[in-house]
């Protein structure tokens, strides 16, 4: 677990992300899912099998409470926790861990004890919420994977139908302004754009489901402390407007003439690709855009730091080199490989620089650019805004010190 350092600024990062891979057990508490989404049931087993799965299903949310307090108590970047007694937080939830019923209270309760560090990028990712192609692993492999150290392999069937959900939506995005899910870009040739939904527009019901209990059950999980607030919008598309091709997503909406809408719009395969899991790092959907603005100013978009992005984003950078000036988007990027801000960096530099340095408990190592051949020398600007995060951050910020670049948003 590593802290980012910044010439002007401290960034705190704690990678990699906790990934929790256990069984799946009966949730009888509190459960999100999607309107859109299939409920299925199988038969309860004998009383005698049920007690001894019961039983093991306790051992093993103790043995995982256990590894993630220890990987927090012997890596964390600071020993002293920022002050925190990680110790006595072991204390008070252990009894409770114990008295978890199902792998989701234990989720809960993971999630909450982490918070108490009161930093982001710590988060308990169940195995159904990885996204994974391939529909036919079962629990038993991701177990023998985990616990005998095996490479990792894809989720099961859950984490199929999470991809189906992530790659295909209605067209959008969406920022949270005063409480409002406001629409802020509408992809073209998207479902979204052909029942003429257009920046601005506020979405006030998805599915029968009003916005304002949506969030409301959102910002209760235990998930979404303040640090983590701005992520919002991305659940709210990936559970609620996103969906299994084929189905359809029944919007209310205002208007640019705040007048009442209403829109049933196909969910579609959307702009963009999964990336391939890394490490502790899941799949992810990656998106990628760029083109020409007027006068010829160079326009690149991308949603994450991901290795599909590198290629994409060097072929971008080689077309705009006569480009008076060029503008990198990095609103509503979440980050991801911090690797990649050496390489993209050496793409904009034309002297060596350093986007800042990282500290983990044993080490320093510090993120030095050095310029590429051919490296694009105009004018650059990055956009950001409240969800950009992580990598994006740190890229943004060490671009702007270092004089490269400016830097426009929150």
């Amino acid at each position: 677990m590593w802290k980012i350092e910044r010439r002007g600024a401290l960034l705190v990062l704690i990678i990699p992300v906790l990934i929790l891979l256990i069984s799946q057990t009966a949730a009888p508490g509190f459960q999100m899912t999607a309107p859109h989404a299939e409920a299925t049931s199988s038969p309860p087993p004998p009383p005698q099998e049920q007690k001894a799965a019961e039983a093991d299903a306790a051992r093993r949310r103790k043995e995982a409470f256990e590894i993630v307090w220890q990987t927090v108590k012997d890596n964390h970047y600071d020993p002293t926790f920022g002050g925190l007694d990680w110790d006595k937080v072991r204390e008070e939830f252990a009894p409770r861990v114990a008295l978890a019923r199902s792998d989701r209270e234990l989720h809960l309760l993971l999630q909450q004890m982490l918070n108490r560090l009161g930093q982001s990028h710590f988060a308990i990712i169940p195995p159904e919420d990885i996204p994974s192609d391939d529909p036919e692993e079962s629990d038993d492999e991701i177990f023998d994977e985990v616990l005998n150290d095996k490479p990792a392999r894809r989720p099961h069937a859950e984490g199929h139908k999470l991809t189906e959900q992530l790659t295909h939506g209605i067209g959008i995005d969406l920022r949270l302004i005063n409480g409002a899910a406001v629409i802020t870009r509408v992809d073209a040739a998207s479902s979204a754009e052909a029942a003429g939904l257009r920046p601005g527009f506020i979405i006030k019901s998805v599915d029968g489901r009003s916005m304002r209990s949506i969030m409301r059950r959102l910002s209760a999980l235990a998930v979404y402390q303040p640090q983590v607030k701005h992520q919002l919008p991305a659940e709210l598309l990936a559970i609620f407007i996103n969906g299994q091709p084929g189905t359809r997503a029944r919007l209310t909406y205002l208007d640019g003439m705040n007048r009442l809408r209403a829109a049933s719009l196909e969910r579609r395969r959307l702009n963009g690709e999964m990336s391939a899991p890394l490490q502790t790092m899941p799949s992810q959907f990656v998106e990628f855009e760029s083109k020409r603005l007027s006068g010829g100013i160079g326009y690149i978009r991308f949603n994450v730091f991901a290795v599909a992005v590198m290629d994409k984003f060097c072929a971008a950078l080689r077309s705009m080199r006569d480009a008076p000036g060029v503008v990198i988007d990095l609103r509503g990027n979440r980050g991801g490989l911090l690797g990649m801000i050496y390489g993209m960096g050496g793409l904009l530099e034309t002297v060596p620089i350093s986007l800042g340095a990282l500290s983990t408990r044993t080490g320093r190592v510090e993120f030095r650019v050095i310029p590429q051949r051919h490296p694009y020398a105009g004018p650059l600007i990055i956009m950001i805004d409240g969800a950009s995060m992580s990598a994006s951050e740190m890229f943004a910020a060490g671009l702007q010190e270092a004089g490269r670049a400016v830097v426009v948003g929150e």
